[in-house]
């Protein structure tokens, strides 16, 4: 499940920077793709889902810390 057939269509650019980028994104989905095969426990799945995510979908933690309102914080714990 390593072979991603996109990533040599990647390389083809003058955006180096870029195709580096969508190689990582494409070998971290490949990665993620195999834990998930290879899963034994549902965190497992989320960790690797998670490890893609964090690349495709970049947030700074700081900017979105302490956004979420105290009653829906107090949800997840009923």
């Amino acid at each position: 499940m390593a072979s991603n057939p996109s990533s040599s269509a990647a390389g083809g650019g003058g955006d180096h920077g870029g195709a580096r980028l969508e190689d990582l994104a494409l070998d971290k989905v490949a990665e993620a793709a195999d834990a998930v095969a290879a899963a034994s426990s549902a965190g497992e799945v989320v960790r690797a889902i998670h490890a893609v995510a964090a690349i495709v979908f970049p947030v700074d933690s700081a900017t979105v810390a302490g956004t979420v309102d105290e009653p829906f914080r107090s949800q997840g714990s009923r």
